[in-house]
């Protein structure tokens, strides 16, 4: 099991803050609903993304030029640190 590491000083939990992030493309899109802190102590770029500087109010983060399942396995390394188990995704020889 994955040890995980100690939460910086300057670390902020709040459990209620979130923001939302649309990944991919109709009719296969995801919106995904993620804590702020979490994710900005983590990332330069949701950090940079959710600054006064970058936000747009409520709108969704469009990340629709990504594809959800590499979406998904960047959010199971981040909740998990671990890279999820890509095994049952391969192509069959």
């Amino acid at each position: 099991m994955a040890e995980f590491p100690a939460a910086p000083a300057e670390y902020e939990r709040n459990f209620r803050k979130t923001f939302k992030v649309k990944v991919g493309s109709a009719p296969d899109d995801q919106l995904y609903s993620l804590r702020n802190d979490i994710f900005t102590q983590r990332s330069s770029f949701f950090k940079a993304s959710l600054s006064r500087t970058w936000a747009k109010g409520d709108a969704p983060l469009d990340l629709s030029e990504h594809d959800t399942g590499a979406f998904e396995g960047y959010l199971h390394y981040v909740y998990l640190y671990e890279l999820p188990d890509l095994k049952d995704q391969l192509p069959s020889a």
